[in-house]
């Protein structure tokens, strides 16, 4: 807004007989000359969700990410390296080593005592570290809170 005072930064330059009417007409010139402006595109008002829009857009991929086959064979052949590790042993050992029966052993896979690992159709196989009463206490705490 134009005031009295902003007008008598021009009373040195120009004789102005009513410092009001100058104020009011220099206002709506101004006012006229802003309004006139075009901004570019890319500098008009927008909105808050427009411009949040506009960048979760830039951040979207155009596809979608799928493993190639190979990711898919490499992951499966790691899982498998784990799985026959010499200290995953399967039911009938784990059951001569415990002193069990193979099937108690079952019986205790299923009452969650033990924790067997599972490959599909390669069987179960046993971790030996489960022989030590320690580690077999630890193991069936841990099975029974991710059950309840």
């Amino acid at each position: 807004r134009v005031t009295v005072e902003d007008v008598r930064r021009f009373a040195d330059t120009v004789e102005i007989r009513d410092a009001t009417a100058f104020a009011a007409e220099l206002q709506a010139f101004v006012h006229e000359r802003v309004e006139a402006v075009k901004l570019p595109a890319n500098l008009a008002g927008e909105t808050v969700e427009h411009a949040l829009e506009r960048k979760a857009a830039a951040l979207r991929a155009d596809t979608s990410w799928a493993p190639t086959e190979t990711d898919v064979q490499r992951g499966r052949a790691v899982l498998l390296e784990a799985f026959n590790q010499p200290h995953n042993l399967p039911p009938a050992e784990f059951a001569k080593l415990a002193d069990k029966s193979r099937q108690q052993i079952y019986k205790d896979i299923l009452a969650r005592r033990l924790l067997a690992l599972n490959v599909g159709p390669r069987g179960q196989k046993l971790p030996d570290w489960q022989l030590d009463p320690v580690k077999q206490q630890l193991t069936q705490t841990v099975l029974q809170e991710v059950e309840g």
